[in-house]
């Protein structure tokens, strides 16, 4: 499988996942309290850890998410067909 669907299966799991979690949050609030919130936070910046960090291209080790790997860059929540530092193809598959 592609780097690019391996990406976009992270992406639709997680939206998912969150349209799942805006429904019961309340409720998984009311049962942990305040820890639930900081667990709910804690989720998601480990979801964009996991994003930057196991999706990477093959060649130069950059993330679909991530424009380039330079100070200013630009992060999108869906995957890049191509890399923006070196121009792989991420729909070919390895």
């Amino acid at each position: 499988m592609s780097l690019y669907k391996k990406a976009w299966l992270f992406t639709l799991f997680n939206i998912l996942l969150l349209v799942a979690l805006y429904f019961g949050l309340p409720v998984f609030g009311r049962v942990l309290g305040t820890l639930g919130f900081l667990v709910f936070g804690f989720y998601i910046l480990g979801q964009g850890l996991v994003a930057m960090t196991v999706f990477t291209c093959p060649k130069c080790g950059l993330s679909p998410f991530m424009g380039s790997q330079s100070l200013f860059t630009s992060y999108s929540p869906f995957p890049r067909k191509k890399c923006g530092q070196c121009g792989h193809d991420h729909t070919q598959t390895e």
